[in-house]
């Protein structure tokens, strides 16, 4: 599969290293010297809450069947809703696991969080936010309702704690990378293998604007209503196509979200996903004592925390590489193989050296493009640029976004 070239107009990257960043409502002192710094990663660092999931619609490429150990039988059992018919695994993670299943020739998609699974009360506590601020983006009449998962009942059990949504497609993330180890002169080396999408994503430059677009407009619902999503990466983002076309974007997983105006309970989420002003924030004294979350607020626009997030997920797509791998991963090509490390994959997922490399990128972004051989459209790059400002006053709304001259062009 050849890697997407696009084409490069260096008019539109700002290549000035001294320029600081004009909001500071933390510390950013140590941001003056993010030049290159050191990030090599002793493990993989897999995105936060990341659940395995299968599809729920077909698609040419295999997918690995997903299987509970005799442990996770053991913790889950064979229980269901009551009304309910389990038909398939879909997915599953550290704290809970995921069903199709069906009630009346109606499908869904069931979380289940056993009693007796480890962090039971954090996750049962997290879903029940996720509930509060669905009901509250429920409220506002807007187009982007398609746009996001509904979600439908949250039950309580004896043995369990239910989640009851509406069945999508299938993550973002698992159809435009399959990861493998594999060894490379008896080297561990992860092999990137790009998939479908992602070939279609970066062929035909009105697939990537039809997803953009759906995304954007459920954002700004978001923004609307004055919710935060908290945690916009790949894997919370479920897709569907046909051929050429997109059919469905919705963007899932509110247990990291927090209302804009009351922001009690902003929580760490997937740390290479994350603006620089977030990932200071969670690294300061003001989180560690639940304080000044209102003061982040007051530096950024609704928006703008899940815009750089969105623009993370734009880059990812475009240099074909997750950000995340902090290990050695391969892209073989047709022209090359290709060597390399995710762009903000630093040790321990520290938030301090993610930000230097966050850092380091827009101040060399041509240099990065070079070395994933990626050639970039002026108008691509300009909204890019525009979400992954540094300053998050000046980033790019959801609205200002759908009216870019990258997604008006057809």
């Amino acid at each position: 599969m050849l890697l997407f070239r696009l084409r490069i107009s260096s008019k539109n990257i700002s290549t000035d290293t001294h320029k600081k960043p004009s909001v500071n409502p933390f510390n950013y002192s140590f941001l003056n010297h993010a030049t290159q710094p050191p990030a090599t990663a002793l493990q993989i660092a897999l995105p936060s809450k990341q659940l395995i999931i299968q599809p729920a619609i077909e698609t040419c490429e295999k997918i690995e069947k997903i299987e509970l150990s005799k442990e996770e039988e053991e913790i889950y059992g064979n229980r269901m809703i009551k009304g309910f018919h389990k038909i398939l695994l879909l997915g599953k993670g550290g704290c809970a696991v995921v069903w199709k299943a069906s009630k009346e020739s109606k499908l869904y998609a069931i979380k289940q969080i056993a009693r007796k699974a480890e962090n039971a009360l954090s996750n049962i506590q997290s879903l029940k936010i996720e509930f509060e601020m669905y009901n509250k983006i429920k409220k506002i009449t807007h187009c982007g309702q398609k746009n996001i998962a509904e979600i439908y009942d949250i039950i309580e059990e004896k043995n369990d704690f239910w989640y009851v949504a509406e069945l999508g497609g299938l993550s973002l993330g698992r159809q435009i990378f399959r990861i493998k180890g594999e060894f490379v002169n008896s080297e561990r080396v992860y092999g990137i293998k790009h998939l479908k999408l992602h070939s279609l994503l970066t062929t035909n430059s009105n697939m990537i604007k039809q997803l953009l677009r759906n995304i954007l407009i459920g954002l700004d619902l978001m923004q609307e209503a004055g919710i935060v999503h908290g945690d916009i990466k790949p894997e919370n983002i479920l897709v569907e196509y046909k051929d050429t076309t997109i059919t469905d974007v919705k963007i899932i997983d509110l247990g990291s979200a927090f209302s804009f105006d009351k922001p009690s309970n902003i929580r760490m989420s997937t740390p290479e996903y994350l603006s620089p002003e977030a990932l200071i924030y969670f690294g300061s004294s003001a989180f560690q004592e639940s304080k000044n979350s209102i003061e982040l607020c007051k530096h950024q626009k609704p928006w703008s925390y899940d815009m750089w997030s969105l623009g993370a997920i734009v880059l990812e797509i475009y240099i074909g590489f997750p950000l995340w791998l902090s290990l050695k991963g391969k892209i073989c090509n047709n022209d090359y193989v290709f060597f390399s490390k995710g762009l903000f994959a630093v040790a321990g997922r520290e938030g301090k050296k993610i930000v230097q490399l966050q850092m380091s990128m827009l101040s060399n972004l041509n240099a990065y493009l070079k070395k994933y051989h990626v050639i970039m459209p002026s108008s691509a790059l300009n909204l890019l640029l525009r979400m992954m400002e540094f300053d998050p006053m000046k980033r790019i709304s959801p609205k200002e976004a759908l009216a870019h001259e990258f997604l008006s062009i057809q």
